[in-house]
């Protein structure tokens, strides 16, 4: 039942009142006579994980390795707000800063330095087509030369950043070579001491 000013409150006992237990006493809503009042669960500070959660994230793992060019590519895509002095001042959210972060398009400064090249991926694709046409070109070429004219050979890939530099594959062709003489100084002076250069 429900009383004239409990407004909802439920009267324990209301309408078979007993002499021997005493007064009426109130039930809060959602709780049925009788039921015992449960504890309150102990609320965690904010930033610091409950047991059994893992350790949430920090502003450092929001930023990343890249700090310098997630700061260039939020104050370029979100002009003229800064959310990083936002953060910082408790204006949003680090869930906030976070999704801001994680919006950055693919092509800003944060992606090419993760990256390390400015290269996006339509570039690799026009390079990979680029190749295709200069291998067809020289297929072409090949089939209408003179009986008597070389064939000409295919010509080098298109450079792209994943690939070395001319410098740094002439370094590892060094490299290779000194290795390979190595091993193989290595075996002539086990199998025939006799014949091992000295010195």
């Amino acid at each position: 039942m429900v009383g004239r000013r409990g407004r909802g409150r439920v009267l324990a006992g209301q309408g078979d009142r007993d002499p021997r237990r005493g007064r009426l006493r109130e039930v809060p809503r959602g709780r049925a006579p009788g039921q015992r009042r449960r504890a309150a669960l102990p609320r965690r500070a904010a930033g610091h994980a409950g047991p059994g959660q893992a350790p949430p994230y920090s502003v450092v793992d929001v930023l990343g390795e890249h700090p310098e060019a997630v700061e260039a590519d939020l104050c370029h895509h979100y002009a003229p707000r800064d959310p990083i002095g936002e953060f910082w001042r408790g204006e949003i959210t680090l869930r906030q800063l976070r999704v801001l972060v994680e919006g950055l398009p693919p092509d800003g400064a944060l992606a090419r330095a993760a990256a390390g090249h400015h290269w996006r991926q339509a570039d690799f694709h026009a390079a990979d087509q680029l190749d295709a046409l200069l291998r067809l070109l020289t297929d072409f070429r090949n089939a209408n030369r003179a009986e008597t004219a070389p064939a000409l050979p295919y010509p080098d890939p298109v450079w792209r950043p994943t690939d070395p530099s001319p410098k740094q594959r002439k370094r590892a062709e060094r490299r290779e070579r000194q290795e390979a003489r190595a091993g193989y100084q290595r075996l002539v002076s086990q199998l025939t001491p006799q014949y091992a250069e000295k010195g």
